[in-house]
């Protein structure tokens, strides 16, 4: 069966009953071009002394749903899970797992597979979907259904269901998760944004996803099975009740112990001597008097007793929220007769101890209005911040709240150590990582390092996401940043420790960030007095409280949050509350670490990397990379420096040591033609370099006696420099000379004789063109300006192509634009955004390079008829023939074969670098592979 409805700007769908039939339950959401299957399944055997829900759940996006193969040597999904995929899994569990019926103790496993990917939108939500789909319709007892949506503010309008398009754009991004009735779980981030705006983004998409939920319900009716049968735990209700009036002084005394260990030692021992008394009660004094009024012998399903509300602390909804769920769908949706399992006397005492400190610490907190720790209900435990703790670190700061601590390190890196991420929404690269580390000995235990489990990773990409909002632009601050959280002690919200840590360890490196950044967990209480909100929790409020929820940001405004609710769900006055709370509580934090670092540093430890930057050519690339990267690793074997180059030609050097920076720069412009603007400036960044290209000679930098110079268009400085400079070097071997060509196509010889230099400038003219060579400074009769001409630049027009069609506009080497500026006169600045500036003398010539400008963007090719004659250019000789330029930026290749009538065994035999030849289209219609031949042009009877 299918259901379908309108949701954002796409149709979505569920449908169960085709695939996946032997699971207990399965659904296959479809939104736009993606597709999501879930199933679900639950084993027939319970599991008995569980705490909590046996519940796991496994995201898995598969590569084929965007046609493409996997980049790891096994080449296919080796199942371990990519960071996406863990965040994923975590926030279709996280919601989902409140809503098991209490006491719940089946093995269930929920699988969900990507299929299809439509790039608009982000698998997981439908996700979310299907696997609350599939629960709903299985005979596995779930008080769903739920739905999640991200919201987002793009443009000053929040919008439901973006595309990434939209996401990009935005400043507030949210995952909501809700019920029918109210918000179970929020997760996402903002830059900086208001409090009230948060709250209005969370309950739009509340009232959003109802349409979605109700798709459910509509396929429950209509094909969900019918419930398994509950299982109902028979304690011995006379034995917890005497032993909870027995040692309730004990526990009080046991939980008054403010620091953790201690008090988990007390707490230890006290659980023990539940277990001795339940074992034998004729001995044990809580047993000499009368049976307390209240201990009679009953039921009780997981977290209490029948008809008695459920105690904070165990993962699921009240009892009236099941009788409500089991009504409501009919005869399919009801459950079954319950299944009884007796308990042993060991399990009612630890039922016992478990409800006797649910009880206090509930009552504490509502009743009295105070906490465990002796704190009031919005005081924030002690702060304790230190930076600059390790010597070799670039950056390091430890942070201490309470028993909760965090060291974090900050360590900078180039560009090419971006981390990668291949995944079904396309493949990315991130410069800045976050790793968070718990060891067991954080909170006292014993345990084997088994590298991060989904906890850590979960964490980890919270506090990343709370800092990436004040991180500074990679254009002005190209430093890969790898920061590393390690929880040396952990009671409550290490998460949020691991936010302040990081932000001190940044700044302490130098790092420029726009705003320090600081988080606190908020907890929820409810009762029959009210819901009390609690400000920086432990971990036995956590543990024993009815939310869980983070919120970062700096004084400004929020860039992340997180909320986890145990219960049926929030509202929006305690949700207000919460969020206000929190604001006073991270203001309060951010004011004790600004007394120890309030701003980045200027002046940064001696082994925290520095940084100078210069700027090439784009098509001056190559040769500073080198055949096979070997010049670059020279420069930088030589210098010690780090050296990284983007597609626009921008350098960024990287060094402890600015002579290094200043050296490395120097070689790297040396390279690519020009010796100026490499000294590292005051903070350590190089200022730009003209542009240029050079292909250096051998030899030193003795003086020369005799130089010359040439001017030849820009459209001719790839074909005399050759293919990776082979063509001006065989020159310069030849004549004996050095040679340096610029970016505006000035050509300078030098020499120790004035016969090499002359030779030299044969050579040039000869590849060339005769006529295309001048004198330095003159200008062509009837041609585009010369190049050390500024001519009046009074038309200027603006176009805007995709960025990734920036190498089309300007052509291998650059050939493609230089040919477009000699051939219309205009002056045409390529950005790598894809914003394109045209300035020419009249406005004809500006839209004619417009024009050629959105022709070579839109990949339009050039019409050529067969037979057409053009007189072009050899630009190179290859083994098989040779490349002629039959239009500016167009070339053809003329194969050995059509090269001439007689036999040769090589094209070097016939044409070089620079000659002229007549040439025929023999075959136009595949796009970069024309045809051309030379032989069609020869005369009938004269030799060649």
């Amino acid at each position: 069966m299918k259901v379908e409805a309108r949701f954002g700007d796409s149709q979505i769908s569920i449908e169960s009953g085709k695939v996946a039939r032997q699971a207990d339950g399965s659904a296959v959401v479809t939104l736009g071009d993606t597709v999501v299957m879930s199933a679900v399944q639950a084993s027939l055997q319970p599991r008995e002394g569980l705490d909590g829900v046996p519940l796991s759940v496994f995201y898995e996006e598969r590569l084929y749903a965007a046609g493409r193969i996997p980049r790891n040597s096994h080449r296919r999904e080796l199942g371990q899970g990519t960071e996406k995929e863990i965040v994923t899994a975590r926030i279709i569990d996280r919601p989902t797992r409140p809503l098991f019926l209490p006491g719940w103790c089946f093995d269930t496993q929920v699988f969900c597979q990507v299929w299809s990917v439509d790039e608009r939108y982000d698998p997981d939500m439908p996700a979310l979907l299907a696997a609350s789909a599939a629960l709903t319709l299985s005979d596995i007892p779930f008080a769903g259904p739920v739905a999640g949506t991200r919201v987002c503010r793009a443009g000053g309008e929040f919008v439901t269901a973006p595309t990434q398009e939209q996401l990009e754009a935005s400043d507030i991004s949210l995952v909501v998760v809700s019920t029918s009735d109210a918000v179970v779980m929020v997760d996402g981030g903002a830059r900086e944004a208001s409090e009230e705006d948060v709250l209005q983004a969370v309950f739009l998409a509340h009232d959003a996803v109802r349409p979605l939920i109700d798709l459910q319900l509509e396929l429950r009716a209509a094909i969900g099975l019918e419930k398994r049968a509950p299982v109902e735990t028979v304690r011995d209700m006379e034995l917890v009740e005497r032993l909870k009036s027995c040692r309730r002084a004990e526990m009080l005394e046991a939980l008054a112990v403010r620091r953790r260990k201690p008090r988990q030692r007390a707490l230890a021992s006290l659980r023990d001597s539940f277990v001795r008394d339940a074992s034998g009660p004729a001995a044990s004094p809580c047993f000499s008097g009368s049976p307390a009024a209240s201990g009679v012998s009953g039921t009780s399903s997981g977290s209490g007793a029948t008809g008695t509300p459920a105690v904070a602390g165990v993962s699921g909804p009240s009892d009236a929220a099941f009788a409500s769920w089991a009504s409501d769908g009919g005869g399919s949706a009801a459950f079954g007769e319950p299944v009884t399992v007796v308990s042993s006397p060991a399990s009612d005492a630890a039922f016992a101890f478990r409800e006797l400190a649910g009880e206090l610490v509930r009552g504490m907190v509502l009743g009295e209005g105070r906490r465990v720790d002796g704190r009031g209900l919005a005081q924030v435990r002690p702060i304790n911040c230190k930076v600059g703790v390790l010597p070799r670190a670039h950056g390091s700061a430890i942070f201490t709240r309470g028993e909760t601590q965090s060291l974090g390190t900050a360590t900078l890196g180039t560009a090419k150590e971006e981390k990668l991420l291949d995944q079904v929404i396309g493949e990315t690269s991130k410069p800045f990582m976050l790793h968070y580390n718990f060891p067991p000995y954080s909170t006292g235990e014993v345990g084997t390092p088994s590298g991060p489990g989904r906890r850590e990773i979960g964490h980890g990409a919270l506090a990343e996401r709370a800092l990436r909002p004040v991180l500074p632009a990679p254009e002005d601050y190209p430093f890969t940043i790898r920061v590393v959280s390690e929880i040396l002690e952990s009671n409550g919200s290490s998460s949020m420790a691991a936010v302040c840590s990081a932000s001190l360890a940044m700044m302490d490196a130098g790092v420029p960030l726009k705003a320090p950044v600081a988080g606190v967990a908020m907890g929820l209480v409810t009762g029959p007095e009210g819901p009390a909100v609690l400000t920086d929790i432990t971990g036995d409020e956590d543990r024993l409280g009815d939310m869980d929820f983070k919120v970062a940001g700096t004084a400004d405004g929020i860039t992340a949050l997180q909320m986890d609710m145990k219960t049926a769900g929030v509202t929006r006055d305690v949700m207000g509350t919460a969020l206000a709370r929190a604001r006073e509580g991270r203001l309060h934090v951010l004011e004790h670490m600004a007394r120890v670092l309030a701003a980045p540093r200027a002046d940064v430890a001696a082994y925290t990397p520095k940084m100078g930057r210069a700027e090439i050519p784009p098509y001056r690339i190559a040769a500073v990379i080198g055949p096979g990267g070997k010049t670059i690793r020279g420069i930088q074997n030589d210098t010690g420096a780090r050296l990284s180059i983007d597609d626009s030609g921008r350098v960024t050097a990287l060094s402890v040591s600015r002579e290094a920076i200043g050296a490395a720069l120097e070689a790297v412009l040396s390279v690519a033609g020009s010796r100026e603007g490499a000294a590292p400036g005051k903070e350590g960044t190089a200022a730009p370099g003209k542009e240029g290209t050079a292909a250096p000679g051998k030899g030193g930098t003795a003086a020369f006696t005799a130089r010359a110079a040439l001017d030849i268009p820009q459209d001719r400085i790839g074909i005399l420099i050759g293919t990776g400079g082979k063509q001006i070097r065989a020159v310069q071997s030849e004549t004996g000379t050095r040679m340096h060509v610029d970016g505006d196509g000035k050509v300078t010889v030098q020499a120790y004789s004035q016969e090499a230099v002359d030779a030299a400038l044969a050579a040039v003219r000869a590849i060339v063109g005769p006529e295309q060579a001048l004198p330095a400074g003159a200008e062509a009769d009837g041609g585009a300006p010369g190049p050390d001409a500024e001519p009046d630049l009074a038309a200027r027009l603006v176009v805007e192509i995709p960025r990734d069609r920036v190498g089309a506009v300007i052509g291998v080497e650059g050939t493609r634009v230089r040919a477009v500026q000699n051939r219309t006169g205009a002056r045409v600045d390529v950005r790598e955004d894809g914003r394109i500036t045209v300035t020419a003398p009249t406005m004809a010539q500006a839209e004619a390079a417009a024009e050629a400008v959105r022709r070579s963007a839109s990949g339009s090719p050039v019409h050529l008829e067969i037979g057409s004659v053009y007189e072009g250019r050899v630009v190179r000789v290859e083994r098989f023939g040779t490349v002629v330029e039959i239009l500016p930026g167009v070339t053809g290749l003329v194969h050995v074969s059509q090269l001439t009538r007689r036999r040769v065994r090589s094209p070097y035999e016939v044409a070089s670098a620079g000659d002229v030849m007549k040439v025929m289209v023999v075959e136009p219609d595949k796009p970069n592979q024309i045809r051309l031949s030379r032989t069609a042009c020869l005369d009938e009877g004269v030799p060649d």
